[in-house]
């Protein structure tokens, strides 16, 4: 028998179609004998299978055109249908997939092996929930990052519970993924800089903050996300920053420059800031993002800086003055000394001499004193009296208080000594009535200045910071002005730390004062309360100090016949040695160029028996022109005078050959001395 379909014009004119069964009919002796046929029409079911082949052509036309994975598996595991972006993906195009499991597909792919078991497990534990499941899969990529998938599994059932199928979607996010790992790893980044960032939109409502925002501005996040430019966080009134910020904010344009800011400590602050506007993709500004930077420490670097260039400039020019100061004080010292010597000691003019001469020697120490200060010359300590260092001090600050301020002192001379550097000593004085003075300069008042030895105990030096029990020299310095509040006195020890208006302190005094203190192994003590007053103790170790030598009086000054070369620039310091060592017996040659002075040694080099000169000099300085005797006669002694100690060491000076090195400004017995040693010992090895 046979089936046959024909398409069959009734009378009415329409087409239908019949499916006709023909079988053949034989007889007894197997003959055919007939055909026996029967039709059925199938029109209406050629037309249901037509529309449903149709509409399962547009399916799988969508499902192919859909940029997801899209798979179906029946209720064993086997797979039945794929898309083409699957068959891609997983290079199935010429693979016979349908009918083989997860386990036979991995068998065929070493590359995919993992994702088919993968595959596996999580169809499994969808089948065991009964319901949708989501999850993300990793595919593996030869050339280049794995792709990641967002996959969607959907269990179907049949109506008595067995397994009917599987349907899978994924959908590939790994862009997706890579930018939200982006956004994390960007937020993490702007949560953890050090840097302040905030951003706020076109209107300067703030949109964000990071944690060092809150930090600086002192307000939660909460208190700021949301906030109008109008408006101000709830705050103590410590922080500055939000107004300024708004200001800033309110120009809707690029910026940078620096705002200042009071933190919750109440320091004040340098900040930083740069205001970027964020364009959006049309061109206009929709929000903005401020970078702002604590740069407090760098402005204070950079002051430092300016004062360090400062006291180099000051150092220079006071360098100048002093060599010049040096070159005027070396004769009046010397003349004075010399007719100091040949007046009786019942002269009347004995007085004004010695005068004189004191008033020269504090002009020396004054200028030792400005060579320290600016940088020029060493600081060394050695045994001294602070009493007198306090006196001079106290004749220098005079001028400089206003009358309206009494200065009451009590310094006996018996106070023991120290070791100590006399310039840092009289620094700590200058800073410490100078900041007396200022807290008194409106009402006027009372400046004390107390000077005694006391002895500390070990529970007293231990309040004043661990220094040792013993004895020591009290400095104490009080006023009668203003006073500090609790708050203030705590910090006066910080650097650049000041309460005085711009212009009136750095905020440095008392910070040196300590540091010179702290180094001198000592200690500091204030004592303050608001309209009371402030008392500042300064405790430093006791020495057992020899006593000064007796004053020389007329001992008479060493003297000698030997032909002396002196050199320096100075017309006046080359009058006044030659009639200081001619009086002294000396037979000299001076000379006020040293190229001249190298002159007439060459030309008589075995005529002299000892040189002096100035360090420097212009042309040739005076080391050039040690060197080039020395060429000549290395025995002979040479005296170098200068008044620049940092200029040439002792150290220095031997090695050159040098074998005396005199500061500037000069006294008669000690040149005197010097040289009739020098002559001496040169005597004595020839």
């Amino acid at each position: 028998s046979e089936y046959m379909e024909n398409a069959v014009l009734t009378k009415t004119g329409e087409v239908r179609v019949l499916v006709f069964h023909n079988a053949l009919l034989r007889n007894e002796s197997e003959e055919i004998s007939g055909v026996l046929s029967s039709g059925e029409d199938v029109t209406e079911r050629r037309s249901m299978e037509e529309a449903l082949r149709a509409r399962e052509e547009q399916l799988r036309t969508l499902i192919n055109a859909m940029p997801d994975v899209v798979c179906l598996q029946d209720g064993e595991g086997r797979w039945m249908e794929a898309n083409d972006y699957y068959l891609r993906l997983f290079d199935l195009q010429d693979q016979p997939f349908k009918g083989k499991t997860c386990r036979e597909l991995a068998a065929l792919s070493e590359r995919y092996r993992s994702v088919y078991l993968y595959c596996m497990d999580s169809d499994e534990r969808t089948w065991q929930l009964g319901s949708a499941s989501r999850s993300e899969t990793s595919l593996p990529q030869a050339d280049q990052p794995a792709l990641v998938f967002d996959v969607i599994r959907v269990p179907l059932f049949h109506p008595d519970g067995g397994r009917k199928g599987l349907v899978m979607v994924g959908r590939d996010v790994t862009a997706r993924k890579r930018a939200e790992q982006d956004r994390i790893l960007l937020s993490r980044a702007i949560e953890q800089v050090n840097e302040s960032i905030i951003i706020t939109d076109a209107d300067g409502v703030i949109r964000y903050v990071n944690s060092a925002f809150e930090t600086l501005s002192g307000f939660s996040r909460d208190q700021l996300l949301g906030r109008d430019p109008n408006e101000r966080p709830v705050s103590d009134g410590t922080s500055g920053l939000s107004s300024e910020l708004w200001n800033v904010l309110s120009h809707e344009q690029s910026w940078s420059g620096y705002l200042q800011h009071r933190n919750s400590d109440g320091h004040l602050c340098a900040i930083e800031a740069t205001v970027s506007p964020i364009l959006h993709e049309s061109g206009f500004v929709n929000s903005y993002v401020t970078v702002m930077r604590d740069v407090t420490n760098e402005v204070r670097l950079e002051k430092q800086l300016r004062q360090v260039q400062k006291m180099e400039a000051i150092g220079t020019l006071a360098g100048g003055i002093a060599h010049d100061f040096n070159n005027i004080l070396t004769p009046i010292i010397i003349y004075a000394e010399m007719a100091l010597y040949d007046l009786t000691e019942d002269s009347s003019f004995r007085y004004p001499l010695e005068q004189i001469i004191q008033a020269s020697n504090r002009a020396k120490e004054l200028v030792k004193q400005i060579l320290a200060f600016s940088r020029q010359d060493e600081q060394e300590r050695r045994p001294m009296r602070v009493s007198a260092i306090v006196k001079e001090a106290l004749r220098l600050l005079r001028a400089s208080i206003p009358t309206t301020i009494e200065i009451r002192q009590t310094i006996p001379a018996e106070v023991g000594s120290v070791f100590a550097d006399p310039v840092q000593i009289h620094q700590i004085l200058m800073n410490l009535c100078t900041n007396a003075a200022h807290a008194m300069r409106g009402k006027g008042g009372i400046l004390g200045i107390n000077l005694e030895d006391v002895v500390l105990d070990p529970e007293t030096s231990a309040s004043l910071g661990d220094i040792e029990p013993g004895t020591y020299v009290r400095l104490m310095v009080s006023d009668s002005g203003h006073g500090m509040a609790p708050e203030v006195l705590e910090r006066v020890f910080e650097p650049y730390f000041t309460t005085k208006k711009q212009g009136e302190g750095t905020g440095m005094g008392l910070a040196v004062v300590h540091g010179i203190v702290k180094r001198h192994r000592g200690a500091i003590a204030i004592h303050s309360e608001p309209d009371k007053g402030t008392i500042v103790e300064i405790y430093l170790p006791r020495i057992d100090a020899p006593t000064a030598p007796l004053e020389e009086g007329r001992i008479p000054y060493p003297r000698g016949h030997e032909h002396i070369l002196f050199v320096d620039d100075e017309s006046s310091l080359v009058a006044m040695a030659q009639h200081m060592l001619e009086r002294l017996g000396y037979q000299v040659t001076v000379q006020t160029s040293s190229l001249g002075a190298l002159e007439a040694f060459r030309s008589h080099p075995q005529d002299f028996d000892l040189i002096i000169t100035d360090l420097t000099m212009p042309n040739m300085t005076g080391l050039d022109l040690t060197r080039e005797i020395l060429k000549e006669r290395p025995e002979i002694p040479v005296i170098m005078c200068t008044g620049f100690s940092e200029l040439l060491t002792p150290e220095d000076a031997k090695a050159i050959g040098i074998r005396e090195l005199i500061m500037k400004p000069i006294h008669t017995r000690q040149i005197a001395q010097t040289i009739r040693r020098l002559l001496d010992q040169t005597n004595q090895l020839a």
